[in-house]
């Protein structure tokens, strides 16, 4: 799929690629489409509408820039899945008393893009936070946006709409976007060099694809991955 992509310049022999929001948005949407298609093929959710998303991101400091997701209410149903499920679901949130959840084949496609376990507490490690120049409040807000919400968005008083809203790894979108189909995900590395902001919460990322040299070595793994997002700037 890279080669979709603009191409920046060779990096150390490396491609290198600008990639946007808006790309990052049609691409996911595009998967999306088939999610909810082969989902609208089954009677219960057979008069789902199109699920539309809208993909910006939120600036943490100058070296890290989540992705922000947005979408309709409709991507969530009141009968919660996978009850009996060990494991709860972070995809549920609790309103007025009534617990609802991402269906679940949404919430299995945006699975692989969210933060991990290991993710967030590197996140949440001050040390960390100084070093990567990020102020300990907005840390504690991408840890909670990356549990989806159910917002409301009014205009004074006056409702205007209502979104599940929640934070994705940037890194993790890029490596999938830039696997080449003869390629493995844990075969591909991603550096983001350079963050620049084109308007509003719309940005373009410079990325960097490499050959995972240091596949097998599982010593501090989630560091490993974290610090892909926190590279330095060139």
């Amino acid at each position: 799929m890279g080669t979709r992509f603009k191409r920046a310049r060779e990096h150390y022999s490396a491609p290198e690629y600008d990639i946007s929001t808006r790309e990052i948005q049609e691409y996911l949407q595009g998967k999306l489409d088939v999610v909810v298609s082969v989902l609208k093929q089954e009677k219960r959710y057979d008069n789902l509408d199109n699920i539309k998303i809208s993909v910006g991101a939120a600036k943490a400091s100058d070296t890290f820039v989540p992705l922000i997701v947005t979408m309709p209410k409709e991507a969530l149903e009141s009968e919660a899945s996978n009850m009996d499920n060990e494991i709860p679901s972070i995809w549920t949130k609790t309103e007025e008393n009534e617990e609802v959840r991402m269906i679940e084949d949404l919430e299995d496609f945006f699975r692989m893009y969210t933060f991990k376990k290991d993710d967030l507490k590197m996140l949440k490690n001050r040390e960390y936070q100084r070093k990567q120049h990020i102020r300990p409040s907005y840390a504690a807000s991408v840890v909670d946006m990356c549990r989806p919400k159910y917002h409301i968005f009014k205009k004074g008083s006056e409702y205007v709409d209502a979104r599940v809203i929640f934070a994705l790894d940037p890194v993790r979108v890029f490596r999938d976007m830039l696997c080449e189909e003869n390629e493995k995900q844990e075969d591909v590395d991603i550096t983001i060099t350079g963050i620049k902001k084109i308007r509003n919460s719309q940005y373009e990322f410079r990325v960097v694809k490499r050959r995972n040299k240091n596949k097998g070595n599982n010593n501090d793994a989630y560091e490993k991955d974290i610090e892909t997002i926190f590279s330095r700037l060139s």
